[in-house]
């Protein structure tokens, strides 16, 4: 019962967050009109639900590419001593 309520709130902070931080994320290209790759989703919020079901695999994810951009800025900040 736990694991639900866990799985449960996490969803909607999940939701939430992505409406709230959408251009942050750079999760903002679902609203037509379109680019070039937007996948099946015909909005943002059709989306951000359905993402929002996978919500452990989505974060996990964000944090990867967030630890990723950090390594990548302290190499750029070596190269230039």
């Amino acid at each position: 019962m736990i694991y639900a309520i866990i799985y449960a709130i996490g969803y909607f902070i999940s939701l939430h967050a992505m409406h709230r931080f959408k251009v942050e994320l750079g999760i903002d290209h679902y609203d037509p009109p379109h680019e070039g790759w937007y996948d099946d989703y015909d909005s943002n919020a059709e989306a951000y639900v359905s993402i929002s079901f996978a919500w452990p695999i989505f974060w996990f994810g964000m944090g990867l590419g967030l630890i990723w951009k950090g390594l990548l800025k302290i190499s750029n900040r070596l190269d230039t001593k």
